[in-house]
Formats: C-alpha cells, structure tokens, sequence
C-alpha cells in the first residue's frame, strides 16, 4: 500500500463535470445534491465550462476546445442514423474527473455528468443504512423514465462468453468480479482514486470507465448499496432493457445461472 500523503475529511466531494452547454441540467444536478443534504460535510466541485458564479460550488474552468474526433462516437452514430453527429468532437472528460478528484477535500467522491440527480433521502440513506468499509460503491441508477440505467454492470463475464457483446445489467443479487463502474456515476474513495485515477489521454467515447474498471478492480472493495438512488435528468437512450444485445446477455445469464444452481 502506498502511504498516503493526503488528510481527507469524512464527508463527501461531489465532482461535477459539465461542458457548459446545458446550465439547466447543472442547476438540476447542483440543486438535488444541496436539497438532499443533512449536514455541512460535503463541497461541489464543478469542472468545465466558462466562468460561472455560483456560491454552492466551487467551478474549475477547462478549455473545452481540448477535444477528439472518437472513431467509437462515428461508427455509434452511424448505426443509429444520426448523420448530423457524425463527427461531433469528444470531451476530455477523463482529465476533467482526474482534475476535481485532486481539489477533493473530503473521504468519499462522488463523481457525475452534470444531467444526473440524487434523490431526496440520498444522504441520509448513506448515513443510517450504509456501510463505511469500499473503495468502490455501486448505487442504483434509474433513466428520466424510471426505467434501471447502467448500475450494476458485468464487462465479459465467462458465463455469457459465447455471446462477444461485452455488456449485461444482471440481477442486483448476482454476485461477480466481472464488473465495470459506469463513468457517469462514480463513488469511489478519495484515497483509492489518488493512487489509481483514471486515464488522462482517454475521451469520451473511448471508455475510459472500462479501462479503469479493469485496472483496479481486483484490488478494490466493492460494496453494492441500491437503496442509494441517482436518477438522469435527461433521458439516455442507450437503454439496456431495449437492447437486443444486453437483453441476449441477460438471457444466457439468467439460464446458466439457474442451471448452475439446481446442480
């Protein structure tokens, strides 16, 4: 273990990542964290964006011409017919989350795009129901339409290895190490994300929440809590439960699992 030269606080530092383009969605995600809050131990840290004055965070500027034609972007837009997007520019959204995690003053990061929210009893639900003891937590993430998002997410797991779709959402009481944080909601310890932050040179689009998935969970905690709830402000239409691919996953999944347990 590398000695760590940090005095994190207890409490939570909510990184915050915006491209400025969408100040609804901000004040939406900035509004639910404060409206949820029970206490003074937490801070907002927002990065991106031009100067914006806001006394509930503190906002980190970040020049949003750092960006990156992402081969992965065209070839998704492409099969989803979105010609005009085609060659849309990525963000350096990976820097950004290294960025606000080394201004974290507080134990626990909670690191989100700017269209999520928390629920009302978000804070409360972690303190009375929640253990202390993870380097990596996984919360229930449900769409704009109540619908479950990408939560607790399996990355090729050996059970459905004949089908080379890479992604399941299972079952909350499937176990597996087998798993991915999906980068659009990350809690991770302040501690654990110092020694292992993400991939600076990684865009949007080039998954940099798989890549750093795959590199520290062997050695992580992981501690699942679903009564932790975040909630998108947008709707996300990569949906899991729509998605022939997943839906194939989950099928095998469910069938081998059964079989497994009548043995």
């Amino acid at each position: 273990m590398v000695q760590s030269m940090n005095n994190f606080k207890a409490g939570w530092s909510f990184i915050i990542i915006t491209s400025g383009q969408f100040n609804e969605h901000l004040n939406g995600c900035v509004s639910s964290i404060v409206n949820a809050s029970i206490d003074k131990d937490f801070e907002i840290i927002v990065v991106g964006g031009v100067g914006k004055t806001d006394q509930r965070f503190t906002h980190i500027i970040f020049n949003e011409e750092k960006r990156y034609y992402s081969l992965n972007n065209i070839i998704q837009q492409l099969k989803r017919g979105r010609f005009r997007k085609i060659f849309k520019k990525t963000g350096a959204i990976a820097e950004k989350k290294n960025i606000g995690s080394k201004l974290a003053k507080f134990d626990k990061l909670c690191i989100l795009h700017d269209y999520v929210s928390l629920s009302n009893d978000w804070f409360q639900t972690y303190k009375t129901e929640t253990s202390d003891e993870w380097d990596i937590l996984i919360p229930k993430v449900i769409n704009s339409d109540n619908r479950r998002h990408r939560d607790w997410v399996l990355w090729k797991d050996p059970i459905y290895s004949e089908n080379k779709f890479p992604n399941c959402l299972p079952p909350y009481d499937y176990e597996s190490e087998y798993y991915y944080v999906n980068g659009t909601i990350m809690l991770v310890k302040s501690e654990f994300f110092s020694q292992n932050p993400l991939n600076d040179l990684l865009f949007w689009g080039q998954g940099e929440d798989v890549e750093w998935s795959l590199r520290v969970r062997k050695k992580a905690k992981l501690l699942k809590q679903f009564n932790l709830v975040f909630k998108y402000l947008k709707y996300k239409d990569d949906d899991p439960s729509a998605d022939y691919k997943w839906i194939k996953n989950l099928n095998i999944l469910t069938e081998k699992s059964n079989k497994i347990s009548k043995i």
